[in-house]
């Protein structure tokens, strides 16, 4: 008789299909924080480009109009003292190439005013030079502002708050609209023109542009919209969505701070850690949330004549 020989096969066990699944397991729990820092870290190095090229825009804008572009506009006592509201987000984008946008605005107009429509303008516009990739936040809660984009990135006007040089509002000042701003950093109001020369401190010990990306929907506004000042020299005026004033650490969330202190929300991210800082030479620092708080404020001062370094 012919017998068939067959090969019997071991089928896996139950506590082997276990184990398998655990190892398994295991590997992906050890693999996914390696690949989810090296997305963090390609986000990071997009939001330093960003910076970089608003770094280079602005010198640009500067070797044109021998000045750097105003911080902030507004209205004040009723009348149009400061007119356009929008601040060097809109100036510099002819620099960034981004001229059929630039060419949309109307510059002659409030936001506030009814020829000033978000949704004809830069609600259909997305600028990604405004936009850190690590943010989540993308379009303003605002409802006047009809659901607009955001930016991720605001112009320095000073320190406040602390006992080191210029770091005081300007509240004596009442030829101008400041609504609280500091008036010590790279961006002052329109027709206050500021040049490289200025910044006796240097422009490698001074900030240009801070990052405010963190996730609260509460500090952002529309990155078209400029200042709704309507105090002469007032440190209780409408938000200025385009500049901040340094007055608390990196990271230390204001939240609900209101219109009265959304000017000194603080700088911060939502990479780990601190937060990204164009400084008037170009380049770009990563800043720890832990710099001592001098230091930091130092660095936003123009010419505060103090001594200070990135860290």
């Amino acid at each position: 008789m012919h017998m068939s020989n067959r090969c019997h096969r071991k089928a896996f066990t139950l506590v082997e299909l276990l184990v398998v699944i655990g190892v398994i397991a295991i590997l992906i729990a050890l693999l996914l924080p390696a690949v989810q820092q090296a997305r963090e870290a390609a986000r990071r190095s997009k939001c330093t480009n960003n910076l970089k090229q608003i770094g280079i825009a602005i010198h640009n804008y500067h070797d044109v109009h021998n000045s750097l572009p105003f911080g902030v506009g507004g209205i004040a006592s009723g009348r149009r003292l400061l007119q356009p509201p929008t601040g060097w987000q809109a100036l510099i984008l002819p620099q960034l190439e981004q001229t059929a946008i630039y060419n949309e605005i109307n510059f002659e107009v409030a936001h506030t005013d009814n020829h000033f429509t978000y949704g004809n303008i830069s609600q259909d516009h997305v600028v990604n030079s405004y936009h850190c990739p690590s943010a989540t936040i993308f379009r303003s809660v605002s409802s006047s502002e009809n659901d607009a984009y955001t930016m991720h990135y605001y112009g320095v006007t000073g320190p406040v708050g602390a006992s080191i040089t210029g770091a005081t509002y300007d509240s004596n000042n009442t030829s101008h609209a400041h609504g609280g701003m500091a008036m010590q950093g790279m961006f002052h109001t329109r027709g206050e023109k500021l040049r490289f020369r200025d910044v006796t401190d240097g422009l490698s010990s001074t900030f240009t542009i801070g990052e405010l990306s963190w996730d609260d929907a509460g500090v952002y506004r529309h990155w078209l919209r400029g200042s709704e000042v309507t105090t002469p020299g007032g440190t209780n005026a409408g938000p200025t969505p385009g500049v901040k004033n340094i007055e608390y650490a990196i990271n230390l969330f204001q939240l609900g701070a209101g219109s009265a202190d959304f000017n000194s929300v603080s700088f911060g991210s939502n990479h780990v850690g601190g937060a990204n800082f164009l400084f008037g030479d170009g380049s770009v620092t990563f800043l720890s949330e832990n710099i001592d708080l001098g230091t930091y404020k130092s660095l936003a001062s123009i010419n505060g004549g103090e001594v200070a370094a990135a860290q």
